[in-house]
Parts: structure tokens; C-alpha cells; sequence
């Protein structure tokens, strides 16, 4: 009977283990970078977009995150940690500010994924703004890259972005 039980443990360790590498494989096989671009147009004036999205001391209205603290300040640039509802950390840092029109920063530090968002602020013939969002995730692990593709809508979170921008700002979004 122990005999029995010692070949039915094996077996699932073995049927674990080609289920591991079958995984690695399709990680494998994916690319390592994501990237997403959104774009919407808001009524609102870019000064006004571009003022709410790079002020990280104005959280709140992201529905994402349950805290956000900046660890350093050098003038218009920072560094800080977003805390997301699920526990969840990851380490930002602006690049590039150019006022009213380009925001940048990277991913210092978020569990194996390296990258960057780029946002643009363009007006708009009505004196309102297409924001234009892009962002560049690398994913070097392959079976974080399965994992990523298989639990993170990179898309649906930068649309949920959106929408509280949205609402932020009092307004409808129009894509």
C-alpha cells in the first residue's frame, strides 16, 4: 500500500514538473515586451490633464491604488511607490517632464518587470485634450511573462486609468 502511494506522489511530481516546463517553453515563445497605447479626448484643457496626472500627491480618485508615497523630490521629478488595492508595490521614476505637453517615467522597481509610461498631451480643435498613454513593460522571466499575459489586462488597466481621470475631472470620456 505505501509502495502504491510513494508511485502516485511521484507521478504528480513528474506531471508538476512537465507542466513547469511546458510553461517555460510558451514563455519562451512570447515576446518580452508588452505594449499598450490608449488614447482619449477630454473636454478639459491640457494644462488641466497634464496638472492632475503629474501631481502624485493627488491619488485618491485612482480606483487602482490604496496608497502612493513619494520617497524623493528633486525639484519636478520624483521617485515613488504606488501600493495597489491588492498589496501589491511598485517603485516609479520620472525621466522627462516637458510642461503641459510629455510626461515619462520608469519602473524602478517592480518584481521582475522593467519598462516605462509616456503620456502626451495634445490640444485638441475644441481646446480640450487627446491624452495619448503608452506603456512599455519587459518582462525578462519567461514564466512571469506567461504569468503576465494570463493574469494582467495591461489594456483594461490603463482604461480603468482613464475612466478615474475621467471622473476626476468631471467629465465623459470619448475614445
Amino acid at each position: 500500500m505505501a509502495h502504491k502511494g510513494i508511485q502516485i506522489m511521484l507521478y504528480v511530481i513528474v506531471v508538476i514538473f512537465v507542466l513547469i516546463i511546458i510553461a517555460y517553453i510558451i514563455g519562451t515563445l512570447l515576446p518580452k515586451e508588452r505594449v499598450e497605447k490608449r488614447e482619449f479626448v477630454y473636454k478639459s484643457p491640457p494644462k488641466a490633464i497634464y496638472d492632475v496626472v503629474t501631481n502624485n500627491n493627488d491619488f485618491r480618485y485612482r480606483s487602482d491604488l490604496k496608497d502612493l508615497q513619494i520617497l524623493e523630490s528633486d525639484g519636478e521629478f520624483q521617485t515613488w511607490k504606488e501600493v495597489s488595492k491588492n498589496g501589491q508595490s511598485i517603485i516609479f521614476r520620472t525621466i522627462k517632464k516637458e510642461p503641459v505637453s510629455r510626461y515619462e517615467f520608469e519602473i524602478v522597481e517592480a518584481n521582475g518587470v522593467q519598462g516605462y509610461w509616456v503620456g502626451e498631451f495634445i490640444k485638441t480643435e475644441q481646446e480640450g485634450t487627446k491624452f495619448i498613454s503608452t506603456e512599455h513593460i519587459t518582462i525578462n522571466n519567461p514564466l512571469f511573462r506567461l504569468l503576465s499575459y494570463l493574469s494582467f489586462d495591461l489594456g483594461k488597466y490603463m482604461e480603468n486609468y482613464q475612466k478615474d481621470l475621467a471622473v476626476k475631472l468631471n467629465e465623459d470620456v470619448n475614445q
